[in-house]
Order: C-alpha cells, then structure tokens, then sequence
C-alpha cells in the first residue's frame, strides 16, 4: 500500500527536471515556484494514491463475487449430506439430516389438521390451491395407521411450507410463514435456505438462486421419504415453479434415476412426466461434468 511520508522539508527534496504522474502535466522546478511545488508533489501523490486504492477494490469486488460463486458451486453446501456407503435408500439420504427430532416434534401440532382431513376438504383444498399439487395428491392416500398418518402428515406440513417459503424473495418478517409456524421451523427456514446481504443500511435475509437450489434438493429427498424413493419430479418441478432442466439437474447431482412416465390425471401437463427413483446402486458421477453441472444448477 503506497504511504506518504513528509520526513524532511519538501522545498529541500531535489525534484527531477519535468518529472510527471501519468495523466498530469509535467513539474516544473524553477526556484519561484518550489514552495508550490512540494504541496503539489503531495497533492499528485495523494492523487495516485486514490487511483491505486480504486484500481484494487475493483478486483477485490470481483474476486470477493469470485470467492462466494466458488463456495455456491460447492455442492456438499447444496444437496443433503449424502451416504454413498448405504445399503438402503432410505439411509442415502437421512431423514434426520432433512428434520431433527426437535423440530420433527415441534411439527405434530400444525401437522394435526393433515391428520384429521377429510375427503371433502381435500377436494375444497385443491379448489382453492391451498397447498402444492404434490401435498394436495398425498394427503388422498393418507395411511390408515395412526403413527404412518401423522408421520406422513408432519413430513407433507414441512414440505409445503418449504414450497411455499420458496416463493419469498427477501425475508421482512421475523415470522414469514405465520404464527402457526413453530419457532423451531421459522428458525430453520431462515438459517439453512437464506442468504444475508446488506441493502439501505441494514441486513436483509435473501432467497438467492442458490438457495432456492438447495430447498429444492431437500424438498426431493423429503418427497423421496414421502413416497417409497420414486417421486414425480415433474409435479414438485411445478410447484417449485423451475424450469424442467433446472430440476433434472439437480436430481441427477442427487443420484437419482430419471425416467419418463404419464403423469396423474387432472393435475398440469398430464402427459410425459418425470419420475425420480432413488435406487441403488447410484449412479456413478462423471468427474468431468461436474462443475458444468455445478454451473448449471446455481
């Protein structure tokens, strides 16, 4: 970093014959305008100095978008912890890696009302696009045990609120899903799926694309547990509102097989969906594609 140090007298420094700073005018060094010349020798140098500072904090603004693209890209920070020694798919992606017991437990009240529907208030539901399609299609063929139904009704409650908390841009409210989200949920949605970033003064809790990339990824390995490992990618594509490739990206990163089927009559684009199976053994991942595909997801 280039410094100024006045340790003698400028007037008895000996100034070069026209010597000059890029994009000035030459010095001067006749006698009469020697003390006019050391304030501005000081003055050009304190010039330089602002010119250099602004030449490296443009670079560092680009390397520091540089930095946090690279730390985006990075995959473990996206998709689920991923368990390529399991020997079952419902330990590839584990349930407690997607809901801890503390806030699988905190779900059981808001969870209650999916326990308890009724057929009718489904049909009422898919009327008013209450919920996601994929919810609205799960909660017809709830199971009749009582522990199956109100696991199945926590997992579809968290699902649709992480849907839903997708469509958000920058976060306002210290509760954005409302009083009935418990405090627990709240805080996990606004620690693990928001970025921070500083606007007008204050900081702000933002969806960036990367974190709408990894809401994703939980949302298929939650809908993976939801439905026996083959999930209808193309329905949650819909209701996450992402393009077909974008989604096809992400659950090829997360290993999963993809094939073509007829979707569900009467929802969206009831022909040539896509359907995710998470078998095993996974798919072995081709080293070099990775970062294009890294490129692509975020």
């Amino acid at each position: 970093m280039p410094s100024l140090l006045l340790t003698s007298d400028p007037r008895e420094e000996e100034v070069p014959e026209r010597e000059s700073f890029p994009g000035h005018p030459p010095l001067h060094t006749d006698h009469d305008t020697r003390k006019d010349l050391g304030c501005g020798h000081v003055l050009c140098g304190f010039v330089c100095m602002v010119r250099i500072f602004s030449s490296f904090l443009l670079p560092s603004k680009a390397l520091i978008q540089d930095v946090a693209q690279d730390d985006v890209q990075n995959v473990s920070t996206i998709l689920p912890p991923c368990n390529e020694d399991a020997d079952k798919p419902e330990d590839v992606y584990k349930f407690e890696d997607i809901l801890s017991p503390a806030e699988y437990e905190a779900l059981q009240a808001p969870a209650a009302a999916f326990v308890n529907i009724t057929a009718e208030e489904i049909t009422k539901k898919t009327e008013d696009k209450s919920h996601c399609s994929f919810v609205l299609e799960e909660l017809k063929f709830l199971p009749t045990d009582e522990k199956s139904r109100d696991h199945k009704a926590r997992c579809l409650w968290f699902l649709d609120t992480l849907i839903k908390f997708s469509y958000l841009k920058v976060i306002k409210k210290k509760h954005p899903m409302g009083p009935e989200c418990p405090h627990i949920i709240s805080r996990k949605l606004m620690k693990n799926f928001t970025s921070l970033t500083y606007n007008n003064g204050s900081v702000q809790n933002l969806i960036s694309a990367s974190m709408k990339t990894k809401i994703t990824a939980y949302v298929i390995a939650l809908a993976l547990h939801i439905s026996k490992f083959q999930t209808d990618l193309t329905v949650l594509q819909n209701d996450l509102k992402l393009q077909e490739s974008r989604m096809t990206d992400i659950a090829r990163a997360m290993r999963l097989k993809i094939s073509k089927v007829k979707g569900l009559p009467g929802l969206e684009n009831d022909h040539n969906h896509k359907l995710g199976t998470l078998s095993l053994p996974l798919p072995v991942q081709k080293a070099s594609g990775n970062q294009q595909k890294r490129k692509k997801m975020n």
